[in-house]
């Protein structure tokens, strides 16, 4: 069967464990007979005139490209109260860590061009989509074994990051993961991947984390101001807080969607982080 943008959707779920997508995730502009596919972290108006350049008969963006897929994001940082529910952290208290920044995303998307890149793709008649959480699930599993594979009895945060620093997405690649609070030295103690909730949760949902058992935790990346206000907080003291670095952790989960739309015969062209 030929590819389409709604069977490209369903592969991702597929291999996400999904069974419908996601806020974050859709179709924008759909499309049928896609053989040659121009993907990367972030797709928008230049890089649609280079697909249409190229021959492609689809833009595929990992992040939200407009639209509902971003005036709903703060949706998807609902599932970080299931992630910290599973080590201990009480529902309220889990929803009361997050409400802050939910609020900061949804205000953020309604005061955006959240047309912007649609309206771009459907004036070049451009099929176009983006695939965000579902990848992001895919890679956090392959992320979170990566962070624990060289880590013994007596593992510390340098072993986690030895782990992670091992996958083929970080051969080469400049940005590594790296510890922002605590030491290499520390031991790892209780490791916790808290990714795939549509970002980070910034200080407040480190600190549940901490508070609850954690002592290792990782994040893709983290704001400055944020990781001030962290290293004040008495909860974090003796914590270890290591970034996964946005470019390399991200690609950990999209890759395997694309080598399986390649299985399918796609011709995949990478640019943008990819």
């Amino acid at each position: 069967m030929p590819l389409s943008t709604e069977k490209i959707l369903q592969i991702a779920l597929d291999l996400a464990g999904l069974t419908e997508a996601p806020a974050d995730t859709g179709i924008q502009v759909s499309g049928a007979h896609l053989e040659k596919i121009l993907a990367g972290i972030d797709i928008g108006p230049a890089e649609l005139l280079l697909a249409r350049h190229l021959g492609c008969g689809l833009a595929l963006a990992h992040h939200p490209t407009g639209g509902s897929t971003s005036l709903d994001f703060h949706k998807v940082i609902e599932r970080q109260v299931g992630q910290m529910m599973s080590v201990g952290v009480p529902e309220a208290a889990a929803r009361a860590a997050i409400a802050e920044l939910q609020e900061n995303r949804r205000l953020t998307a309604n005061n955006g061009n959240y047309g912007h890149n649609p309206s771009f793709a459907k004036a070049l008649g451009m099929p176009y989509m983006n695939v965000h959480l579902p990848c992001d699930i895919i890679g956090r599993a392959i992320l979170d074994k990566a962070a624990r594979s060289k880590v013994g009895p007596n593992g510390t945060v340098q072993d986690v990051i030895d782990g992670i620093a091992s996958l083929p997405e970080y051969q080469g690649d400049p940005v590594q993961p790296v510890c922002v609070l605590g030491s290499p030295d520390n031991p790892a103690g209780a490791i916790f991947t808290a990714t795939a909730g549509g970002t980070n949760g910034g200080a407040e949902v480190a600190k549940a984390y901490f508070t609850h058992g954690v002592d290792t935790l990782l994040y893709f990346h983290l704001a400055y101001d944020n990781l001030k206000k962290l290293r004040a907080m008495p909860e974090a003291a003796g914590k270890n807080l290591v970034l996964l670095g946005h470019m390399p952790a991200d690609r950990v989960g999209i890759n395997p969607l694309l080598a399986a739309l390649e299985k399918e015969g796609a011709q995949i062209i990478r640019i943008s982080g990819l």
